[in-house]
């Protein structure tokens, strides 16, 4: 992506999805996640532009257009606040990725793009740090289909397929939860440009504020058991 960095002040921002069948695996497999290997894959597409985001993992209780489909899977895929780039780049690297790479749901793009305010980015921060919310399945979407001969019009699945989500039920959840296994959550934060600085005190914030709920809740701990003297 082209960078902008003569802009005294940022107007817009982008928020960029990419979700790639490369990425999917069944639910025995998720924690095979290489981050390493995905920031590679990560930097080839945004290039040197300034972002932060974050790993997601998306659970498919059920994906029909799969051979293993009746298996859960989880797949990973990406969330990122772009900035300091134009749309024309945005719009130029989302059809090269779209050509490039296969969406998980067949017929889905694997890289779409919204333009954000400041206060909608803000957001949409919250959304992307979000924990497992949902769970997912898939339907192929129906289209008619026109006989010359008799004039009828049959409707038929297509080759198109629409996710259908629901709240994720405990017991997904636990299956979610084990698969990030030992996978630390700060390797699912990702972020280059001007967007390297922002990652590095967000995780500095973040470990003083776990540090202070630790401290303060044992000492909650020792007043119940001690008391206050």
């Amino acid at each position: 992506m082209t960078i902008v960095r003569n802009r005294s002040r940022v107007q817009d921002f982008f928020f960029i999805t990419i979700i790639s069948r490369d990425h999917a695996f069944p639910i025995d497999r998720a924690p095979e996640f290489n981050a390493k290997a995905l920031r590679r894959w990560l930097k080839n597409i945004i290039g040197r532009a300034d972002f932060v985001g974050f790993w997601e993992a998306a659970y498919f209780y059920r994906s029909p257009f799969l051979e293993a489909g009746l298996k859960p899977h989880v797949v990973w895929h990406v969330h990122l606040i772009v900035w300091n780039v134009e749309e024309e780049a945005v719009r130029a690297t989302r059809d090269r990725v779209n050509i490039a790479e296969n969406a998980f749901v067949p017929g889905r793009p694997a890289f779409h793009y919204r333009r954000l305010s400041w206060g909608q980015a803000l957001g949409r921060v919250f959304y992307m740090s979000k924990g497992c919310l949902s769970e997912y399945t898939a339907y192929p979407r129906a289209m008619d289909v026109f006989d010359p001969e008799t004039g009828e019009v049959t409707t038929v699945p297509s080759t198109t397929w629409q996710s259908r989500k629901r709240p994720i039920r405990p017991g997904s959840l636990a299956k979610i939860t084990n698969a990030f296994g030992l996978l630390p959550l700060e390797s699912l934060f990702v972020a280059g440009g001007i967007g390297k600085e922002v990652k590095r005190r967000a995780v500095k914030a973040s470990r003083r504020s776990l540090k202070e709920e630790r401290l303060l809740r044992e000492q909650a701990i020792r007043e119940a058991v001690l008391g206050r003297n």
